[in-house]
């Protein structure tokens, strides 16, 4: 007689690491940053254009007097701090890792009456942080199914 026994206790160890991961994603918290920056660069570089409706143009007087003097800048970029804000971890950026959470953004007071506009003083809402596209989205799950198979890989 040939007997083959099979056992469930090497899935259920590897499982268990898997559940453990879980509960701390700390160690994806520099990967999902990046995603965040890459985002908001191309965000940015489109004007609005990548993850939702482009931005509203400036207006003909305040254009012409951004190009005086800040002569080549884009939308929503003058000196640069609102924009290094979302993509660098300098003055006014939110990078907020723990285990269960994760929070960036910007600290850079003007940031959310851009975000929503302020019909008080004739600024369209130029959406500064969108919502992930599908892609951010598809890149986010690859990360942490990587980072859950590693960890269930630990037991050989």
């Amino acid at each position: 007689m040939i007997r083959m026994t099979v056992s469930d206790s090497g899935v259920r160890a590897r499982l268990q690491l898997i559940s453990d991961a879980l509960r701390d994603l700390r160690p994806l918290g520099d990967v999902f940053h990046q995603i965040f920056i890459e985002f908001i660069q191309r965000h940015f570089d489109s004007e609005g254009g990548y993850a939702g409706t482009p931005w509203a143009p400036l207006s003909p007087r305040y254009a012409a007097w951004k190009s005086a003097h800040y002569p080549g800048q884009p939308i929503l970029r003058m000196r640069g701090t609102l924009y290094g804000s979302l993509t660098s971890r300098g003055a006014g950026s939110v990078v907020k890792i723990s285990a269960r959470a994760m929070e960036f953004g910007t600290t850079v007071p003007y940031a959310r009456a851009h975000q929503v506009g302020d019909p008080a003083r004739n600024l369209p809402a130029r959406v500064v942080v969108p919502p992930f596209t599908q892609a951010e989205g598809t890149m986010l799950a690859d990360a942490t199914l990587a980072y859950l198979l590693s960890r269930g890989r630990v037991l050989r």
